[in-house]
């Protein structure tokens, strides 16, 4: 018997003795214990996502969850913040290639996550070949190119065929004809989804009968499914054919291949075929093997074997989060005792303790290994003294009065002191000799700053180094030997560093008698650098021993600023800190919340590409969550939690794009047991002003504002429009101000679709309806993000045509006999985003309008098209929408403003009456995307 007629399988584990350890059945679902219940995701469109949730109760009788319970017996092996996940076994496997599930950073997995069998006669093809691939990956559109199945090795002379996912979603078949030699064709367009499930196929005709070779790729729904011809056929000239070579056929990293990433997901089932469409001699099939199994033979007669971070798996994960409290409960009988486990996700304690970040410079700097002494004199308004930046290090003493924290100019630094007539003295910490010697510092100096006046020196073993100003902004070295008397001067720089923000930095090299001296400086926003320099004759070197600014206190003003002084053991290149010193600007959105979760120790899965993301201005001065969520803001995607894993995720916004629907219900079959449209302003925006701005910053650049003033839901007063108070201001930290028209315009175009929100839609896995464990899985396996269709809604709900919603968030109960599931979503048209010279995808023509009046049957629409581009069948038959009355055109006559449109009528089953003037639109319109 199965589900719902005997218990589905519910998976409860924690993270202990460095293991998932699953909890017995009993100490959950036992007498009196609460249902499981999970929160995921958001409520709405019009929030950040929150934290997830998960409320349960395990029995403790024994005693044994109780923390502080000597007798127990996990006694000392859990804590707060203890992880726990929760998932539902399923009938078929699949093989698991992602990161470890605690201890790292990122979710993508070592090098080597793959699963091999050996060479052998069968998998030995030099003609013909067809390779196929079916998973659920992250990312269908990765950052770098990826394995997926073949014979290949970095090794020269043993390199025989595989099929790669490449960096742009294009499709790759490699081989060599004499093992070393690589030869390889590219699909023409990319594979249509960038994340989910997809199975891919790549044929190579060795020789196609016209004196070439050719390469056809194919995408279908699964393995067995229907294959569609993904782009032309690619044709390479003169026949070829595959070396033989021993290496093993490996599914996923070919270990010391020549791609730099590993997949991340779920695979399913992979074949190499001999002859297209031929003999299969490799098909492992993921779905049949049993859980935790590390080797398995598949039909051909290999035995395929697991190699790094990769498992086979069958359990659907809905919850992975932590415990941070554990409250004993003990009825007053003395009978029962158990704990309420009340887990959250990792952005409820990112979110609780969430200080503001170090400076991106202050963090490039102290994760370098060479610095020997570093200050950087962002201390307070009060402070006496400039504290050291390393450990170990030694503060910086501060004689005079200088303007403390007064200067925000460098944007890769907080708050940092004008000189003020203020010198400065810090000690080096004994280290060992390396014989160079690096000091870098920020500077910005103003114009009429004092001549002579010595900016910087560095006292070392073998005498002192002066950096003085001079005539014209120019820069001089002189040092001294070590009584303090003057032995050499470089003479004035070439360049000129008044009214500049300046990166610079001194190198010493000591070279036989003689120490080799450069002087270098870089400009915020610049990607060069100017360097000047000598050899000092005779002169000695050593350790650096102390660090003096403005040595005779010679430059008075407040405005002239010095600060991030470091001292390193290794003279290093001037740019090793120019993405720090330009605080990021230009990075993209997925790569800055990528990079903050990897500094700050957070694992992060993501969802297609971190490349294809918007371009953001510098990182401000904030939090780690202000940070992330600045970031997402920018791109328009969404920040969660996975379900899978202890983390966040970022599904970045062209993820979200034109999708395929994940799971399609019908109204009419029962598949909902609620559904609960709404007609309401929850997420109604007709009025927007965007801002660039940066986090922790006032506005940075300038602002657009955007408003709806005709239609609906514009400005206008009802019933014209919905009215005015739907204003939202938003502060976006864009990379240019040539950003901001688009992002206007993409937030009224969200705040403004003119449709049904699906607010409530429940369904009950228990049900006949979800009688497989196929159709429980698909549902289980939503993500944040991915598209639900509702298939046939009636007419009497204001909704006749199917509704396309995405999933904002969901909660779940559980218990061993109900699966109950209850989605947040919002309309999905927002993200249908035209392609341009597609021919399935058309855009409309603004202010179209019948002509006459039409009964419930005419065909024949006469239409005027005042401005704008007129209608035509060009691309086919396309759907149209007029009053509510959803048409198919078929024919179009007429190219001036007058037209008329051959149509079918009433598609979506309403059948009515149109008076002249009435509104015609494209059904399902398509918007151009960021």
């Amino acid at each position: 018997m199965t589900f719902p007629s005997t218990p589905l399988p519910v998976l409860v584990q924690w993270f202990i003795n460095d293991t998932w350890t699953s909890l017995p059945t009993n100490d959950v679902f036992g007498a009196d214990r609460a249902d499981i219940t999970i929160r995921q995701g958001g409520q709405d469109e019009t929030r950040s996502v929150d934290f997830s949730t998960c409320d349960m109760e395990w029995r403790n009788t024994d005693g044994q969850f109780s923390p502080r319970n000597p007798l127990g017996d996990f006694y000392g092996l859990f804590s707060r913040n203890t992880p726990v996940r929760v998932g539902v076994t399923a009938d078929d496997a699949w093989l698991q290639i992602e990161g470890p599930d605690q201890g790292s950073v990122g979710g993508t997995p070592a090098a080597g996550a793959r699963v091999t069998t050996p060479d052998s006669a069968g998998l030995s093809i030099t003609g013909d070949i067809d390779l196929r691939f079916d998973a659920d990956l992250t990312a269908w559109h990765p950052d770098t190119a990826v394995d997926l199945v073949g014979k290949w090795t970095s090794t020269a002379g043993q390199k025989s065929y595989e099929l790669v996912l490449q960096a742009d979603g294009k499709l790759g078949i490699y081989w060599s004809n004499d093992g070393t030699t690589e030869n390889g064709l590219r699909s023409t367009i990319p594979v249509p989804v960038p994340t989910g499930r997809l199975a891919v196929r790549a044929t190579l005709d060795v020789d196609n009968g016209a004196g070439g070779h050719t390469a056809t790729f194919y995408t279908s729904d699964s393995i067995s499914g229907t294959w569609t011809q993904l782009g032309d056929a690619r044709i390479g000239t003169g026949t070829t054919s595959i070396f033989n070579s021993t290496t093993v056929a490996t599914v996923g990293d070919t270990a010391t291949g020549s791609q730099a990433s590993v997949v991340r997901g779920r695979v399913f089932a992979a074949k190499i075929l001999q002859g297209i469409a031929g003999t299969e001699r490799g098909n492992p099939d993921f779905t049949t093997q049993t859980a935790g199994a590390s080797s398995f033979a598949d039909a051909a007669g290999n035995t395929w074997t697991l190699t790094g971070e990769v498992n086979i798996a069958d359990t659907d994960l809905l919850f992975t989060g932590e415990v941070p409290r554990w409250p004993p409960r003990r009825d007053t009988t003395g009978n029962d005792e158990w704990i309420p486990v009340n887990a959250v996700g990792v952005l409820q304690r990112l979110s609780v303790d969430d200080p503001v970040l170090f400076s991106t410079m202050r963090r490039g700097i102290t994760s370098l290994t060479t610095v020997r002494a570093y200050w950087p004199c962002e201390d307070g308004a009060d402070a006496s003294r400039f504290a050291p930046g390393i450990t170990g290090g030694r503060p910086m003493a501060i004689e005079g009065t200088p303007s403390l924290a007064s200067s925000t100019q460098f944007v890769c630094s907080a708050a940092l002191p004008g000189l003020g007539g203020s010198r400065w003295n810090g000690l080096v910490k004994p280290y060992t000799d390396t014989g160079e010697i690096s000091l870098q510092w920020l500077m910005f100096l103003p114009t009429g700053t004092p001549n002579n006046s010595i900016v910087m020196s560095i006292n070392a073993q073998g005498g002192r180094w002066d950096i003085i100003y001079t005539t014209g902004g120019a820069l001089t070295v002189s040092w001294f030997d070590e009584e303090g008397a003057a032995v050499g001067t470089s003479g004035p720089t070439a360049f000129n560093v008044d009214d500049r923000q300046l990166w610079v930095q001194l190198d010493l090299l000591e070279s036989g008698a003689n120490v080799d001296y450069d002087l270098s400086v870089l400009e915020v926003g610049d990607t060069s650098g100017i360097t000047f320099g000598a050899t000092a004759a005779g002169q000695d070197l050593g350790v650096a021993q102390r660090v003096r600014v403005n040595r005779a206190a010679q430059i008075t003003g407040t405005d002239a600023v010095v600060g991030h002084v470091v001292v390193r053991d290794t003279i290093a290149s001037l740019f090793d800190l120019s993405d720090q010193l330009n605080a990021y600007r230009g990075e993209t959105a997925g790569a800055r919340i990528a990079r903050l979760c990897e500094e700050n120790g957070v694992q992060l899965t993501w969802y297609g590409s971190l490349a294809d993301t918007e371009r953001m201005g510098p990182q401000g001065q904030a939090s780690l969550m202000a940070l992330l969520r600045e970031a997402e803001a920018v791109d328009h995607g969404i920040l969660h939690e996975p379900m899978d894993r202890e983390g966040l995720a970022f599904r970045p916004r062209v993820t979200l794009y034109t999708q395929d629907s994940a799971v399609v219900l019908s109204y009419t079959g029962h598949d909902p047991s609620e559904y609960e449209p709404a007609e309401d302003d929850v997420a109604l925006v007709n009025d927007v002003t965007v801002t660039r701005t940066a986090a922790g910053a006032t506005a940075t650049g300038s602002s657009i504002r955007s408003v709806l003033e005709s239609g609906p839901l514009s400005i206008l007063d009802p019933p014209a429009g919905a009215g005015g108070g739907y204003a939202q201001q938003v502060n976006l930290n864009l990379e240019t101000d040539a950003q901001l028209d688009d992002h206007a315009s993409l937030l009224l175009q969200q705040g403004t679709v003119n449709e049904q929100r699906v607010g409530k839609l429940v369904l009950q896995l228990q049900r006949a309806d979800f009688a497989t464990d196929a159709a429980r899985s698909v549902i289980r396996r939503l993500k944040v993000g991915d598209v639900i269709e509702i298939d046939d809604p009636p007419t009497s709900l204001g909704a006749p045509d199917d509704q396309r919603q995405v999933v904002r968030g969901w909660s779940a109960v559980l218990s061993q006999f109900v699966h109950s599931y209850d989605y947040r979503l919002s309309p999905a048209s927002p993200f249908d985003i035209l392609v341009w010279d597609d021919a399935a995808d058309f855009y409309t023509s603004d202010g179209t309008t019948t002509t006459e009046a039409l009964d419930s049957t005419e065909t024949g629409v006469d239409v005027t098209t005042p401005t704008g581009p007129k209608w035509t069948h060009d691309d086919g038959d396309y759907a149209i929408i007029i009053g509510g009355e959803e048409m198919t055109v078929t024919g179009v006559s007429g190219t001036g403003a007058a037209q008329t449109l051959t149509v079918t009528r009433s598609v979506n089953g309403v059948v009515k009456s149109h008076a002249t003037g009435a509104t015609v639109e494209l059904f399902r319109p398509f918007y151009w995307g960021l």
